[in-house]
């Protein structure tokens, strides 16, 4: 039984006590109206859930991390899986690299300048940067508006030969526009799509001058503070005291943590880090004209222009915008843009027909393996709208090629170790009488090993578009074993050579060979 005393206790806080407790309450309510109370059915979003985590576990994905939102408000944010070797989960809040998603935000910043009135979207880039040119004097012409529709000319491999860059100094970016000076365009000026992150590391360069501050400072400033993405970074530095989740990469299936050099000169392209949480503000905007709370990044206008179909890309019935796709995803019209450096990967999508949208985060990346990724977000797409995805595609076919590949490692190996032999046998000794069609064999087998040896420094980067090592730092299983192939071929032709050359001192006796004149 309570006494006189203790009710008086209980009597004076109770009213402060169900304040509090009401405070919470309509705290709680407004959090779940935010993330709860959509247009999508609850299951809907459940299906979406085991989708993402199966998918996860099927193809040893380390971590993701999921928003989805519908047009002004956020319906769903999720971790799936760890973010390092130690364990720790990943949240909604776990920062990870976005590669080429990174491009949307540099066309909104362009576009912000523009809509300022400080830049002129079919000015010459000259007219911003007088020094840009490439080897090319028809690089003079190239315009803003080019750069953003990837119609400039610049082609892949410029984009590809500074994958592996390490620099992080404050004059990374300039230097990396300043190095074109050399490259050549490797078609007309405005005629065609050729999809080249050097385009975004151009038009980064133009935010930095034009706004007479660093790149990162003017997103940071414009983008990110507005938004209210308190964990999106520009600095691998900060993102890794703020939990950055460790990238992986897969050897031979398996998923293998690998910190790699982060690429300064390359933020505007591919470069920036953000969460699954502060994505889904950005995603808002895009779907609710530039407005993202009480916030206007751009007008409703610009945000239709950098969504408007432009030039007609490679894949069937999609087009590039500014920093988006337009096209189907799984059948479903979209607007949409993948992106991934060596080890992360992510998906962006936004589905007008329905005003959702969601952004699909993952700390691996395998570039032989990349569809199989994609097909993630294929699959929640069409979830979003309603339909089953399919199952995801068998790897067989990788498989395969892997094991090619190996079978002529192992090959490789065996022809060395048979060679070798031969030449330290204790009985061995060279033939009296080499024959013609002898020396003939010997010389096609030391030009096969060398022509092998010479395809795959020179002629599998030209195949990849890529220099062999980039192919060693994006695709290191496959990569390292061509690297070993390689040395093992030339080694055979080198020591097939020392077996030619023991061959010399009887080679007179070869019937059919001319006698010297001594």
């Amino acid at each position: 039984m309570k006494s006189a005393q203790d009710v008086r206790y209980l009597n004076s806080i109770s009213p402060r006590f169900m304040s509090a407790l009401c405070f919470l309450i309509a705290l709680l309510v407004s959090r779940v109206s935010t993330y709860a109370q959509t247009g999508l059915p609850t299951n809907q979003i459940e299906k979406v859930d085991r989708y993402v985590a199966n998918r996860v576990a099927e193809q040893r994905i380390p971590g993701a991390a999921l928003a989805i939102v519908e047009q002004d408000h956020i319906t769903r944010v999720k971790g799936f899986g760890v973010a390092d070797p130690t364990g720790r989960p990943v949240t909604s809040e776990t920062p990870f690299i976005l590669g080429s998603l990174s491009k949307s935000f540099t066309a909104l910043a362009v576009m912000q300048l523009v809509e300022k009135g400080q830049i002129n979207l079919d000015a010459k880039v000259r007219e911003y940067i007088p020094w840009f040119t490439l080897a090319d004097d028809s690089s003079r012409e190239v315009t803003v508006r080019q750069l953003l529709n990837q119609t400039s000319g610049l082609s892949v491999e410029t984009s590809e030969k500074f994958a592996a860059s390490s620099d992080v100094s404050d004059s990374a970016l300039e230097s990396r526009v300043r190095s074109l000076r050399t490259e050549h365009l490797d078609r007309a000026v405005g005629s065609d799509f050729e999809y080249s992150g050097t385009n975004y590391a151009v038009l980064g360069l133009l935010v930095q001058i034009v706004s007479k501050q660093s790149y990162e400072k003017y997103i940071q400033e414009n983008i990110f503070t507005p938004l209210k993405m308190e964990h999106t970074y520009t600095s691998q530095a900060e993102a890794e005291k703020n939990g950055l989740a460790t990238g992986y990469l897969y050897w031979f299936f398996f998923p293998r943590a690998t910190k790699l050099p982060f690429n300064r000169g390359s933020v505007p392209q591919g470069y920036i880090i953000s969460t699954a949480e502060d994505m889904s503000h950005y995603l808002v905007a895009q779907l609710n004209g530039g407005r993202y709370g009480d916030a206007q990044i751009l007008s409703a206008a610009g945000i239709r222009e950098m969504h408007r179909p432009a030039i007609a890309t490679w894949k069937s019935g999609t087009s590039y915008g500014m920093g988006w796709e337009i096209g189907p995803v799984a059948g479903v019209p979209a607007i949409w843009h993948e992106g991934s450096i060596f080890n992360y990967h992510a998906n962006m999508v936004l589905i007008p027909g329905n005003g959702s949208g969601f952004i699909l985060l993952e700390n691996i990346y395998s570039g032989p393996d990349e569809g199989r990724l994609n097909q993630i977000a294929d699959g929640v797409a069409l979830l979003l709208t309603g339909k089953d995805p399919p199952p995801i595609a068998s790897s067989a076919r990788l498989k395969l090629a892997y094991g090619i590949l190996l079978l002529i490692f192992f090959a490789q190996v065996w022809v060395v170790v048979h060679v070798v032999r031969r030449m330290t046998s204790s009985d061995r000794r060279p033939p009296d009488r080499p024959t013609v069609l002898g020396v003939s064999m010997l010389v096609l087998a030391i030009l096969l090993s060398l022509s092998w040896g010479l395809l795959i420094v020179f002629g599998i980067p030209r195949l990849f578009g890529m220099p062999l090592i980039t192919t060693v730092v994006r695709v290191p299983d496959f990569g390292y074993v061509l690297l070993m192939c390689a040395f093992l071929a030339f080694s055979t032709s080198i020591l097939k050579g020392l077996v030619g050359l023991s061959f010399f001192p009887n080679l007179r006796h070869v019937p059919g060979h001319l006698p010297s004149s001594h």
